[in-house]
């Protein structure tokens, strides 16, 4: 089996969520910068790099979370 190298910046959505809040650990553990798109500011903190609140399918807030700073 051929091992894959994991990207060093990865956005999660729905990062406030159980499941993307897990995920976001996950990669927080492997040392990979995550970028957490949220639809609303959460109520606690999220383990990411960066947090952009907005919604994905909007275009000024596309152009925010592709921007690369982290």
């Amino acid at each position: 089996m051929t091992m894959v190298p994991m990207p060093r910046r990865i956005l999660v959505t729905g990062a406030a969520g159980r499941i993307g809040r897990a995920v976001v650990d996950l990669l927080a553990s492997y040392d990979v910068t995550v970028t957490a798109l949220v639809l609303e500011e959460p109520p606690g903190a999220v383990p990411a790099d960066r947090l952009v609140v907005g919604d994905a399918a909007d275009p000024s807030v596309a152009k925010e979370y592709v921007t690369r700073t982290p």
